[in-house]
C-alpha cells in the first residue's frame, strides 16, 4: 500500500510538472500570452532575451568557425596555385629549352655537319693532347 501512495505521488508530481512545462512551452511560442500578468511577460521576456543572446553565441561561433575553415581553404587553394603555376612556367621552360637544342641540331646539319661530323672535327683537332668529344643530340 505504501508503495502505491509513492506512486500517486510521483505520478501526480510529474504530471504536474509537464503541464507546468507544456505551458512554459506554449508561451515561449507566443500562444495564450493573454492569461499572463505584466509581470510574467516581463519576465518571459527577460528569459527569452536570454535564451535569444545564447543562441547568438552559438552562432556566431559557429560562423567564426566556418569563417576560419573557409580562410584555411583559401590558403592551401592559393598555395595549390602557386604550386600549379611554378610547375606550369617549368614546363613551359622546358619545351623551349627542347625546341630550341632541336633547332640548334636542324641548324647544324643544314650547314652540313652532323652530331658526328662535329665530333669527329673536335677529335681529330686534339688527337696529340686530350681526347675532347662535343656530341649534340
Amino acid at each position: 500500500m505504501v508503495m502505491q501512495l509513492d506512486e500517486d505521488r510521483n505520478y501526480s508530481k510529474l504530471s504536474t510538472e509537464v503541464a507546468e512545462r507544456s505551458h512554459q512551452l506554449r508561451y515561449k511560442r507566443g500562444e495564450e500570452l493573454q492569461e499572463l500578468s505584466i509581470e510574467e511577460l516581463q519576465k518571459l521576456e527577460r528569459s527569452l532575451q536570454i535564451e535569444l543572446s545564447h543562441v547568438r553565441k552559438i552562432k556566431d561561433e559557429k560562423i567564426m568557425k566556418q569563417i576560419n575553415q573557409l580562410k584555411q581553404k583559401g590558403m592551401q587553394l592559393m598555395e595549390e596555385n602557386e604550386h600549379l603555376k611554378l610547375r606550369v612556367e617549368m614546363s613551359k621552360d622546358h619545351k623551349a629549352t627542347v625546341a630550341s637544342d632541336s633547332e640548334n641540331l636542324v641548324e647544324d646539319e643544314e650547314e652540313g655537319q652532323s652530331s658526328k661530323s662535329v665530333t669527329n672535327a673536335l677529335n681529330s683537332k686534339d688527337s696529340d693532347h686530350s681526347y675532347t668529344s662535343l656530341k649534340l643530340g
